[in-house]
């Protein structure tokens, strides 16, 4: 059953009961809504943390029964979703300053990001709400390690998190309504300043409305977790040969994190040099 709902939103080129990918637009990178193009703008896309939260459940199951070719698709699709979302959602090539032809965004646009791209533009809001706490927040739901990739640039997060929370009244997520996902906030800016958002978090104490899909068990473990760990540091310029391989440096220390999904020890290689014999069914952490 899993395997095909897995083919109802990802499916080959040969499959004979769904469409290819069926949302997933090759051409650009990431996933559409819909398919409809009811709309002027024709078709549209919002919230691409919603989208890598299915492609990156692809790649663990495919880890958890051992389908190698699950695990392939899944890169894939988290990766593109990843990609695009960095240089359509963010231009984070135009926010590095790279000029001509790297800027996505067009003269004059006078914010980092925007949320809604359609096939013609796009939009600086969402369907329900104008608060640029929803606006940014919802490219970090739901909160998981599947969606670690929209802190990957720590310059561009503390700018990010600032302008999410720039409509807080002390600029910090206490300070947002009660319907603004104080939680969801705690945690990305947790991405980049873990504790300043603890220290937040402490402050504020548990009396807060939850984001739906987020509890108040995961963000106390999330925001110790990233105050423990710091930032993540796997990126175009470290990386590894196994999926659910991660490593967070605080302080100049690294810290590699492997989950092993197999029943046998696994040798992991980093492009460090660094190479980690990690444990079956488990989690390896080594700090170096």
């Amino acid at each position: 059953m899993i395997e095909l709902l897995i083919r109802d939103f990802a499916a080959a080129d040969d499959d004979e009961m769904f469409p290819s990918f069926r949302n997933f637009d090759q051409a650009n990178g990431f996933s559409w809504a819909d398919g409809r193009a009811d709309a002027l703008q024709g078709n549209n896309n919002e919230s691409t943390s919603e989208a890598a939260n299915a492609y990156g459940a692809i790649i663990l199951y495919g880890l958890i029964m051992n389908k190698p070719e699950l695990v392939d698709k899944g890169i894939y699709l988290h990766a593109s979703t990843g990609s695009a979302y960095w240089q359509y959602w963010n231009n984070i090539d135009g926010y590095n300053n790279l000029g001509g032809d790297y800027d996505n965004f067009p003269q004059g646009y006078d914010k980092i990001t925007t949320s809604i791209i359609w096939s013609s533009g796009a939009d600086f809001a969402t369907w329900f709400s104008g608060a640029y706490a929803h606006i940014l927040g919802i490219q970090g739901l739901p909160s998981n390690p599947l969606i670690l990739h929209v802190g990957q640039y720590s310059d561009y997060m503390k700018d990010y998190v600032a302008l999410g929370l720039s409509e807080s009244s002390n600029l910090r997520p206490s300070g947002l309504m009660d319907d603004q996902w104080r939680d969801l906030w705690w945690n990305l800016w947790a991405m980049t300043d873990a504790r300043s958002s603890l220290e937040d978090y402490i402050d504020h104490g548990l009396n807060y409305d939850t984001e739906a899909g987020e509890s108040k068990a995961h963000t106390y473990h999330w925001l110790h977790t990233f105050d423990q760990l710091g930032q993540l540091k796997v990126s175009n310029e470290l990386t590894s040969d196994y999926p659910s391989a991660l490593v967070f440096e605080k302080e100049g220390v690294l810290t590699y994190v492997i989950y092993n999904f197999s029943s046998q020890p696994l040798s992991v290689s980093f492009s460090n040099g660094k190479i980690i014999t990690a444990s079956p069914n488990s989690f390896t952490v080594q700090k170096d």
